[in-house]
């Protein structure tokens, strides 16, 4: 008899917290929010918005090695400067080497790599954890990537790993070049 209540009381739990973890966008949206193209993909140097995120690449670098760190046999460093808008009224944690993953034509993914620190340029340092209520923050992530494919990256951004759960697997995805 217990466990008839138990299903619907855990199931009912998960909706709140879903409900919870995707946020309230009580801010102001931004102007310049783009439309994806016609194949569903932003283009570096589009405002997306996704849940109470905005998200810009601003810029693709290319890089032989970063402060002297040199990617895998065969690889190169993709290095991605981004800022994300927090259209939320709460902080918001990020954790940038689950929400993006680079893609290539043939659906191969490649994780953000963790053990380097992009630093291409003084304005933008590496990409911190926590946006600000109604914030943004500016900042690079790397990527080893095969250093024989030039283009067709694409960048996938999923909100959080709780969000996509309760959201069906929403992401938004930005065409690298």
């Amino acid at each position: 008899m217990k466990r008839q209540f138990l299903i619907p009381m855990i199931l009912g739990l998960l909706i709140v917290i879903g409900g919870a973890a995707c946020g309230n966008p009580t801010g102001p949206m931004p102007t310049g929010v783009a439309t994806p193209g016609s194949d569903g993909h932003y283009a570096v140097g589009q405002q997306a918005h996704i849940g109470t995120y905005v998200v810009t690449v601003k810029r693709v670098i290319n890089r032989t090695d970063i402060d002297g760190v040199l990617p895998n046999d065969g690889m190169r460093f993709l290095v991605l400067d981004l800022v994300i808008q927090n259209l939320d009224t709460n902080n918001a944690r990020m954790s940038p080497a689950a929400q993006f993953i680079v893609l290539d034509k043939s659906g191969t993914e490649f994780p953000m790599d963790g053990d380097v620190t992009p630093k291409t340029d003084l304005t933008s340092p590496s990409l911190p954890q926590t946006i600000p209520a109604l914030g943004s923050i500016h900042g690079e992530i790397a990527f080893q990537v095969p250093a024989n494919e030039s283009n067709g990256f694409l960048l996938s951004f999923s909100p959080s790993f709780l969000m996509s759960l309760f959201s069906h697997g929403q992401t938004i995805t930005f065409d690298l070049g």
